[in-house]
């Protein structure tokens, strides 16, 4: 074997790299990388776009290699797989980024690939596992957050070797090679970290959800009596009691499905079903009854039951219509023949109840075995000498048997990531280390770069319950880091100082002092330049809410700074050093915690906290300002939340990225169908100003309705853009007594008026111009001051004292 690769550009060999600098790592749903940390005495000619081969598959440079040079040049380069690929391009459906679909797996697929290999071409569809049809909303997603999506949508997991992506219920294959701490165990170190979030659980109870339960049930779940417990777990751990909840186990139909279809308009349609029941005898008084399809195109839709027919046993049912206006079932969004389905709403007999207890029954048992013992992840070094006499090499997604006897564990688990030498098994070497991480824990890694997804539970084959979505674990763990990180700049939160009054009933002050400022004009850049180790901070003011120098002022004046070369695996904070005697600044950032009167003649403000590197990139939290809370108010700067629900809200100013009003009122404003109207009338005279915003232009529509006893009319005037083929439109309309109309309201067209309402410079009324009322193609009116205004063709030419033109009078 050759101890060296070679990296290629446009298919020409451009330089080679020693194995043995390389490091291979791949993760489950993951990273799939190798990375190379070598020094040379000149510079490499790498850039982004080179590639190498490696074990059969190519895997590219996607970020220019960080290089520091001290007597020599040292770089860290890295190549990934084609996995990292799909995150550069956005999915898209016919142009759209935004879409609902709802298929079979093969659909999506197809779908999928044809809208990668539109901009990278080259890839194929492997195996798939069948599955049921799903649905999966995509909103401006990249290809690699879109394939999680749909993995976790159908419960499997995804493969990709070079450009062929399969999609199965658990990847990786059963190892017949059992590891256990100890001589000739194939571990001689381990390393075991605990789950967070998890707990031990010893007795175990079960809850499912609140639909269709008997009007006489005592419980609001459905709950499964007694508990569950493991003797042996509770002799060694004692009794830790747990909860297994889950809202979709509750009296419904199993495996039912439609026998017959019928459409009977575009509004009605039926089913026909082989209940064994008499659905009207089960309603609930005053609650309305659904169909829920489990499968085929109308998946996960839900619609109203509008009668049920027990002798044919037939279910009419009326179509939905979903925020998009689109109406279900329509096109080829319906049901058929072969679609599972459930009915929700109703009470269900009591053999129902029974088979839903008996599901919740083995899931309790289930949860009970899962978490009996410690959850936990192991970073394991495992021997490479004895992989390869054993002529073994363990993959991600592999699933091995494992003993911990010292929790108890004896399992079998998934290996969740592998990382080793690059040279590995052809070349060994002393302190070699092959490492895999084995545990319960399977994650599904959203690439989006904002978007951050809640976790969500999945299981294998292997009953070992998965946690879903890398991202919230991300943001969990950088809430723990932030925790760690805080401290406390003045030295003040001492117990003499923290009062239970002030805590639990009078008033609660959040933040310090010093940190009570905010910032204008400042913008804070992780990440500068693409590169994770640089941050830049802009110029800029801080405005400070309680500190000031005496006889200047409150606002400093900041320097912009740049910070390089910061360690990738270090937090940093971020402060202000602000002069105690002149109103300037500049910024710090710091491997440790800055007190404010640390140094002399200056302040620290601290500003924030600067997160070590995670997937090539730095986030950053702001700590600065503070928080009030006394009785029923809350003074704070800023709120983040994922919804806020508020009955009443009155404010002077709301930004907002996307503010849906729904149906409702702005002041004296009602919102209508997208539209906005001004007023609404009153009792024998209404007033009906609409204005509609619209993509391309507005349409004002002012509508006014008179009534009495002797006439009853319509009268009103339009003005839109880009309607009826004219930029601007402008109209007048009436309906009802147009005698009585035009004697009262003798309407222009267009009315500019110059001094009053009885005189008009220009009037437009049925395809004639007019001056003062009076015709004026051609002519000179006289303005009563010795002067003449010029009109030809109905146009102002000129204003002076020359009255040779024909005249017109006023």
């Amino acid at each position: 074997m050759s101890l060296t690769i070679s990296v290629y550009r446009n298919n020409q060999e451009i330089s080679s790299l020693p194995l043995i600098a390389g490091v291979f790592t791949k993760r489950l749903l993951a990273e799939h990388e190798l990375v190379f940390t070598i020094s040379t005495v000149s510079p490499l000619d790498l850039q982004v776009g080179d590639y190498v081969t490696y074990k059969g598959e190519v895997m590219t440079i996607n970020k220019q290699p960080d290089v520091k040079r001290n007597h020599q040049f040292e770089y860290n380069i890295k190549f990934q797989g084609q996995r990292h690929t799909l995150s550069r391009f956005l999915i898209k459906d016919e142009g759209a980024l935004v879409f609902d679909y709802s298929d079979t797996l093969e659909t999506y697929m197809s779908m999928f690939i044809e809208s990668i290999n539109s901009v990278d071409s080259g890839w194929t569809v492997g195996d798939l596992e069948p599955v049921e049809p799903f649905t999966v909303s995509f909103d401006k997603v990249d290809h690699l957050t879109a394939l999680n999506m749909i993995a976790e949508a159908c419960k499997c997991e995804w493969q990709i070797k070079n450009k062929t992506i399969s999609i199965k219920k658990t990847v990786g294959q059963a190892r017949a090679y059992p590891l256990a701490y100890g001589q000739h165990n194939g571990l001689y170190s381990i390393k075991r970290v605990s789950v967070e979030n998890s707990k031990i659980v010893t007795r175990a109870f079960a809850v499912g959800g609140t639909q269709n339960l008997p009007a006489s049930y005592a419980f609001k779940q459905l709950t499964l009596q007694g508990y569950d417990e493991n003797i042996e777990a509770i002799e060694v751990f004692g009794i830790r009691e747990g909860v297994f909840e889950d809202k979709e186990i509750y009296p419904r139909l199993i495996n039912a499905t439609v026998k017959a279809v019928h459409k009977i308009n575009d509004l009605s349609f039926t089913i026909t079903t082989d209940l064994d029941f008499d659905l009207n005898g089960q309603r609930i008084d005053g609650q309305e009854l659904y169909v829920v399809f489990r499968s085929g195109m109308l998946t996960d839709r839900q619609f109203k039951i509008l009668s049920y027919n027990h002798t044919t046993k037939v279910i009419r049912y009326e179509a939905t219509k979903d925020d998009n206006g689109n109406i279900y079932p329509s096109g080829v969004s319906i049901a058929e023949v072969g679609d599972k389905y459930v009915l929700i709403g109703l009470r269900m007999p009591q053999s129902y109840v029974d088979a839903a207890l008996a599901e919740l029954a083995v899931k309790r048992a289930e949860y009970l075995a899962s978490n009996k013992v410690p959850r936990v992840i192991y970073e394991a070094p495992l021997d490479p000498l004895d992989l390869k006499r054993k002529n073994t090499i363990i993959e991600e997604g592999d699933i091995i048997p494992f003993i911990d006897s010292a929790i108890g564990l004896d399992d079998n688990l998934r290996v969740t990531s592998v990382s080793y030498p690059a040279c590995f098994p052809e070349v060994l070497f002393q302190g070699m280390v092959f490492t895999a991480e084995i545990g319960q824990e399977v994650t599904y890694t959203r690439a989006q770069r904002v978007e951050k997804d809640i976790k969500e539970n999945k299981e294998v084959i292997t009953q070992v319950t998965k946690r879903s979505y890398e991202n919230d674990r991300i943001a969990a763990m950088r809430m723990r880091e932030l925790q760690e990180l805080v401290f406390d700049p003045d030295g003040y939160f001492d117990p003499t100082n923290i009062r239970p009054e002030s805590i639990e009933t009078l008033m609660l002050s959040v933040g310090a002092k010093s940190q009570n400022f905010s910032l204008n004009g400042v913008r804070i850049e992780p990440n500068y330049q693409n590169d994770a180790n640089k941050i830049a901070i802009s110029s800029g003011d801080l405005i400070h809410r309680e500190l000031k120098i005496e006889g200047l002022g409150y606002i400093w004046i900041m320097t912009e700074g740049l910070f390089e070369g910061l360690d990738p695996a270090k937090a940093y904070y971020l402060s202000a050093k602000c002069s105690k005697t002149a109103l300037t600044g500049v910024w710090d950032v710091s491997e440790t915690s800055r007190r404010v009167d640390e140094e002399t003649g200056y302040l620290y403000l601290n500003l924030g906290v600067l997160y070590n590197v995670f997937e090539d990139k730095r986030d950053y939290s702001l700590t600065n300002g503070m928080t009030y809370i006394n009785g029923a108010q809350i003074t704070t700067g800023k709120i983040s939340a994922e919804r806020i629900d508020v009955e009443q809200l009155f404010s002077e100013e709301i930004t907002a990225t996307n503010f849906n009003l729904n149906t409702g009122r702005i002041g004296n404003f009602w919102v209508e169908d997208g539209k906005i109207i001004p007023f609404k009338g009153e009792f024998g005279y209404d007033l009906y100003d609409m204005l509609e915003l619209r993509t391309n232009g507005f349409t004002f529509d002012s509508m006014n309705r008179f009534r009495d006893d002797f006439f009853g009319y319509t009268t009103g005037v339009k003005m839109s853009t880009l309607e009826n083929g004219a930029m601007l439109d402008l109209s007048h309309y009436t309906a009802g007594d147009i005698n009585h109309e035009q004697k009262n309201h003798p309407y222009t067209g267009i009315r500019i008026n110059m001094q009053n309402a009885f005189r008009n410079a220009l009037n437009i009324f049925r395809g004639s111009i007019s001056v003062w009322g009076y015709p004026c193609f051609n002519g000179a009116v006289p303005l009563g001051d010795g002067r003449y205004m010029h009109y030809r063709q109905g146009l102002l030419i000129e204003v002076n004292t020359d009255a040779t033109m024909p005249q017109v009078n006023s």
